[in-house]
C-alpha cells in the first residue's frame, strides 16, 4: 500500500500551518512596531519640548546619544554577523583543531595527546623492522653485539614481495625489478655497440693504407657495423637477439635461449618476478654479456 502526501499533510494540517505562519509574522510585525513607537515617542517628545523652549543644549546632546546608541548596535550587529560568517566559512576545518589553543579544556588536548601517543607505540609495534639494531647503545658488550643476529632475527622470517627485493635485503633493498627488466634491451644494445666500435677502431690502421682509389671508393660503399648492431625499434628482445646471433655477435646456445625464454617471462607475465626468479634472470643477462663478442670481418665488408 502505498501512502501520498495528501495522506501524510491532510488539508486541515496544511491550513493551519498557513495561518500559524500568517499569525506568526502579523504578530512579529506589530510587536516590532509597536516596540519602534515607544522607542521613537520619548525622543521625539523631548526633542519637541526643547526645542519650544529653545534649548538647544538639549537637543544635541539627546540627538548625539541616539546616534551613538544606533552607530554601537549597528557595530555589535556587523561584529556578529562578520563572525558567524567567518566560523561557517571555516567548516569544514582545514587542520584537525588538536592543539592546545583549538581545544576549549586542557584535559582535552592531553587525552588526544595519549591517544595519540598510544597509536604511534601500535604503529611502531605491528610495522615489519630490518634485521639491524636500530639504536646501538655504546656501552654494549661483546656478548650483545655477538648474539646480536640471534635476538634480532624477526619472528615472521623474511619478507619477500613479488616484483620487490626485501627493504631487509643487503643488496639494493627495495629494488622493484621491473625497471631493471626494462632496460635490459637497451643494456644489451649498448654492449653490442661497443664492442663493434671498438672493432671497427681496431681495423681503422689498416684501411688507411690503402691508397687504392678503387678500394676507397668500396671502402665508402660499406655499411658501418654500429648500424648493423643497432636495434630497431620495432625489434623485441627475441628478434634482436635474433639478429645479433646471425651476425655472430651472440652465441647460438642454450644459455641464449634461456635467456630469451626468462626475460619475457618477466616481461609480460601477469605474476611478477620473484626475488630467485630475478637472480636467475641477471644471472643469464651477465652470462649472456659476457659471451658476446665483436662483429665478424665478413659482416663488416658488407
Amino acid at each position: 500500500m502505498y501512502t501520498t502526501n495528501n495522506d501524510i499533510n491532510p488539508p486541515s494540517m496544511a491550513i493551519k500551518d498557513i495561518l500559524l505562519r500568517i499569525f506568526y509574522s502579523t504578530s512579529f510585525t506589530l510587536a516590532f512596531l509597536v516596540l519602534l513607537a515607544f522607542c521613537c515617542v520619548t525622543p521625539a517628545d523631548t526633542l519637541y519640548q526643547s526645542y519650544k523652549r529653545h534649548r538647544l543644549i538639549d537637543i544635541f546632546i539627546i540627538t548625539g546619544a541616539y546616534v551613538l546608541t544606533g552607530l554601537i548596535a549597528i557595530f555589535l550587529y556587523s561584529s556578529r554577523v562578520y563572525t558567524n560568517r567567518i566560523v561557517l566559512r571555516d567548516i569544514p576545518k582545514t587542520f584537525l583543531p588538536i592543539e592546545k589553543d583549538d581545544l576549549p579544556k586542557r584535559r582535552v588536548w592531553v587525552l588526544i595527546q595519549d591517544r595519540l601517543a598510544r597509536a604511534a607505540v601500535a604503529v611502531y609495534h605491528a610495522s615489519p623492522r630490518a634485521r639491524r639494531i636500530e639504536v646501538e647503545h655504546p656501552t654494549a658488550g661483546e656478548r650483545i653485539l655477538l648474539h646480536e643476529e640471534k635476538l634480532l632475527e624477526p619472528k615472521w622470517g623474511d619478507i619477500q614481495h613479488p616484483g620487490w627485493r626485501s627493504p631487509a635485503a643487503k643488496d639494493m633493498p627495495g629494488l622493484e625489478y621491473v625497471d631493471v627488466v626494462n632496460q635490459l634491451a637497451d643494456l644489451v644494445e649498448a654492449n653490442a655497440v661497443t664492442l663493434s666500435s671498438s672493432s671497427t677502431e681496431s681495423s681503422s690502421a689498416d684501411d688507411e693504407k690503402e691508397e687504392d682509389e678503387q678500394e676507397q671508393h668500396e671502402d665508402n660503399d660499406r655499411q658501418d657495423p654500429i648500424d648493423l648492431v643497432t636495434r630497431p625499434e620495432y625489434f623485441g628482445m627475441r628478434q634482436y637477439i635474433a639478429m645479433l646471433t646471425q651476425l655472430g655477435v651472440v652465441p647460438d646456445n642454450p644459455a641464449t635461449e634461456s635467456f630469451v625464454r626468462t626475460y619475457e617471462r618477466a616481461r609480460f607475465a601477469a605474476q611478477p618476478l620473484s626475488t630467485a626468479e630475478f637472480d636467475d634472470l641477471m644471472r643469464l643477462f651477465a652470462e649472456l654479456l659476457r659471451s658476446m663478442k665483436p662483429l665478424d670481418p665478413p659482416f663488416q665488408q658488407w
